[in-house]
């Protein structure tokens, strides 16, 4: 089955939808840690220390759908007023791609993605400006893992692999992406990779974190520049749930 179906309205937005998705005061995550270690070749630098003071408990929440942003913040984030929530669910997708390493890269919480991990609990939204043109969607995800040393580890696994993709075309549904190189912020708190549609001009951006144990997993296209918006997106996630420790 593919990861993806297209949706080709002159410079519409080539919609992704997997079968399970459809397709802070700054608040220092704990992949602030992870990415002391993280071999990513990109314009990631000189890595930052690991913290040495403790990073805050995360006490979870009974329904992780609460650390998801709404289509209105997430709306009034982006500059989108007709935002809107499509798809939520509970579980990882299934979707294939080609080449297949690269199917983290390419498209967020998917069950190949997280073949190195012991998964939780999940919860993810689709938002969309759908109608007569699609201009925008998010998918955002958060996947919570047995540990924050796994999630830590996975971090580290998911941007090397990342990295192993840079360059490459990745082919799903019909429709051909290129990706860029990861990058890390300057915070060193949030890995980033882009992505070009070779046929339309639509751009995605891949952003993950961690906070404790919970792995959060974004991603944002556009027929602009998608550049920043998954980014904003996942710090907001993370602020939900700095929210939510003790």
């Amino acid at each position: 089955m593919s990861i993806t179906a297209r949706q080709n309205k002159a410079r519409a937005l080539v919609v992704r939808r997997t079968p399970a998705l459809a397709r802070p005061t700054v608040v220092r995550l704990a992949t602030a840690s992870v990415l002391a270690g993280v071999a990513v070749a990109a314009s990631a630098g000189t890595a930052a220390a690991a913290p040495a003071a403790p990073l805050p408990t995360f006490t979870g929440t009974t329904s992780l759908e609460a650390l998801l942003v709404t289509d209105h913040e997430a709306g009034s984030m982006l500059g989108v007023r007709n935002l809107d929530e499509v798809k939520s669910g509970n579980k990882l997708g299934t979707g294939t791609v080609r080449p297949s390493q690269c199917i983290s890269a390419y498209s967020p919480a998917q069950a190949a993605s997280y073949a190195d991990t012991d998964p939780q609990d999940v919860a993810f939204k689709v938002l969309s400006d759908e109608g007569s043109q699609t201009n925008l969607i998010v998918t955002e995800a958060v996947v919570q893992l047995d540990s924050k040393r796994e999630a830590l580890a996975h971090m580290t696994a998911t941007a090397n692999a990342w990295a192993d993709c840079k360059g490459m075309t990745v082919n799903a549904g019909g429709d051909s992406w290129v990706l860029d190189a990861p990058r890390v912020n300057d915070a060193r708190t949030i890995v980033t990779l882009a992505q070009t549609s070779v046929d339309s001009g639509s751009t995605c951006e891949r952003a993950i974190a961690t906070y404790r144990d919970i792995f959060i997993d974004v991603m944002s296209c556009s027929t602009g520049r998608a550049e920043e918006q998954a980014v904003k997106i996942t710090q907001a996630i993370a602020d939900n749930a700095n929210s939510q420790s003790v």
